[in-house]
């Protein structure tokens, strides 16, 4: 293990780093900081103590981020290797790293934010790497910021793995570049997906919509059932979820229907699991009731939190995870049933009526700091008649952020409607693909087919 300590006048900084499992003890003070930090240790496989003191933010994140890459830099001649690359997603952004641990410093950026920008700067220039980052999409920074520090730690980590003999990174680069552009381009199907930024006075391109696929996990086994009632076994989670990946899902959503009524948390391991098999984001939810729980899972695998009983019995969790972590990493989960002419919200798995007007809940759950609503439909769940239209556009017409329209999906049809009528960002699915009725290709194609371009 390497460890540095560095003193400032403005700071104080301990690191001790070796390459490991990926587990972080991290305090400085600085939630977002802590959060990148176990980020970059668990995708870099890094097992990481980090304690820090400072007056000043933006010192305090260069500091650590200087003895973190000086620690880090002891390592490298122990190991072989040089060179990693990585192309990660987190919502609407999309990063690419390629990381060169030769002994020569050379930066590539920007990212929107200036102070973590000049973070991964400063770790690369102590670490005495080659760092390339490539933005190819994002508008929020948070999303651009995460998804930059997960491939620079999953290049990190290929750079650093034992028995690999690299040399040279400029045809290895080139190649890269070239293979994930044309990925790219398939992928989110846009004339900037080469990397370049719109230009000043551009309108940036419309999003496309994705296709989220839900696990709903009672004891360890998928489950679906109809209006949240008569639930039956449809398989392992971490098997479905890489077979979804592999048929071409945008997202993962895993929520434990039984937490929150028995009073349980989410069964770390079988996140651990799930989130080991899969590339693409990965949303948690159940039983979570305060920020330690959704640290807890955060660290497990996940990508997103979603709340729905916790945030309504105490709505400050949603501050509070969106300060801690960042509002990409908080999803407001929002089960709503049509009543008294409007729609009413429910808790604890769509057991528990409350007195909150759906719509309203789910505007103050974004004004909250929530980064998504994802939106059910009690009265749709399991019914494959389609997504209730003129519930999810009066949210999506509502809050400023997505929300991703769930209960009622039975054909592509239904999808189809959720984008274009009900102004959904995402469509959620889980039992026409559960009982093979179709694939999340076959509903990307037929989208495709009406000229609705997912992603």
């Amino acid at each position: 293990m390497s460890a540095i300590e560095r003193e400032t006048s403005e700071t104080r900084i301990a690191v001790d780093v070796e390459p490991g499992t990926g587990e972080a003890r991290v305090q400085t003070g600085e939630p977002f900081l802590d959060h990148m930090l176990e980020t970059l240790a668990r995708y870099a496989a890094l097992d990481l103590e980090v304690e820090a003191r400072g007056d000043l933010r933006h010192h305090l994140v260069e500091d650590v981020a200087i003895a973190l890459g000086a620690a880090l830099a002891v390592e490298v001649p122990k190991r072989a290797g040089r060179y990693g690359a990585a192309l990660v997603p987190m919502d609407d952004a999309l990063v690419q790293a390629a990381l060169d641990v030769g002994g020569r410093f050379f930066y590539q950026g920007p990212l929107p934010s200036s102070l973590y920008d000049h973070f991964l700067r400063s770790f690369a220039e102590n670490l005495k790497a080659t760092l390339h980052l490539r933005v190819i999409r994002g508008r929020d920074k948070h999303h651009v910021v995460e998804a930059a520090v997960k491939a620079t730690g999953l290049a990190l980590r290929q750079a650093l793995r034992e028995g690999d003999d690299v040399f040279s990174t400029k045809g290895s680069v080139r190649l890269e570049l070239r293979e994930r552009r044309r990925s790219v381009a398939r992928v989110w199907g846009s004339r900037h997906a080469s990397g370049r930024p719109a230009r000043v006075g551009e309108r940036p391109p419309m999003l496309r919509p994705r296709i989220v696929v839900c696990l709903d996990v009672e004891h360890g086994r998928v489950v679906k059932g109809t209006r949240f009632r008569d639930l039956r076994d449809v398989g392992d989670p971490v098997e479905l979820a890489k077979r979804y990946e592999e048929e071409g899902a945008d997202e993962v959503v895993f929520l434990d229907i039984s937490a929150s009524t028995e009073g349980r948390r989410t069964l770390l391991d079988t996140v651990r699991r799930t989130a080991e098999v899969l590339f693409i984001p990965l949303t948690v939810g159940g039983g979570v009731g305060a920020v330690q729980d959704m640290h807890a899972l955060l660290r497990a695998g996940a990508d997103k939190i979603s709340v729905n009983t916790a945030a309504v019995e105490r709505p400050e969790l949603l501050t509070e995870g969106a300060e801690r972590f960042g509002a990409q990493c908080v999803v407001a989960s929002v089960d709503a049933a049509r009543a008294d002419g409007g729609w009413t919200a429910f808790t604890h798995g769509g057991r528990t009526r409350t007195d909150l007007d759906a719509v309203a809940w789910a505007a103050e759950c974004a004004e909250r700091g929530a980064g998504e609503v994802l939106l059910t439909s009690m009265d749709r769940d399991g019914v494959r008649a389609g997504y209730d239209l003129e519930l999810t556009r009066a949210v999506s017409d509502r809050v400023g952020v997505p929300v991703v329209a769930s209960g009622g999906a039975g054909e592509a049809t239904h999808l189809r409607d959720a984008f274009e009528e009900g102004g959904a960002s995402a469509a959620l699915v889980a039992g026409i693909l559960h009982d093979g009725i179709t694939t999340v290709g076959a509903l990307k194609d037929a989208l495709a087919g009406w000229g609705v371009r997912v992603r």
